[in-house]
């Protein structure tokens, strides 16, 4: 998969408000609204971006021959359609 976001792992870092860091290095700082617990999550989920990405992309790769093979059955298509709609989200690009 080739991607330009920040290298894994990504790290909360509650104590720089609502940060992300990779190897040492700041990705990114956020605002957050919010009491502890939803803050915490909402990080902890932002922080597992870039294996979920990666971990999507994997389970697309794994279908996609079974869908072309129609050996594919609905709940499974709509499984793959859905995650190819979020990788598009995740990738900033437009479905085809």
């Amino acid at each position: 998969m080739n991607t330009k976001h920040s290298t894994t792992p990504w790290t909360f870092a509650r104590n720089t408000g609502m940060g992300f860091s990779s190897k040492g290095r700041t990705v990114a700082l956020c605002q957050y609204f919010g009491g502890a617990e939803q803050i915490a999550k909402n990080g902890h989920l932002i922080a597992a971006a870039p294996d979920l990405l990666k971990e999507l992309q994997h389970l697309v790769d794994l279908l996609q021959p079974l869908e072309m093979d129609g050996r594919l059955n609905v709940p499974g298509l709509a499984t793959l359609n859905g995650a190819r709609i979020a990788l598009s989200k995740a990738k900033g690009v437009k479905m085809p």
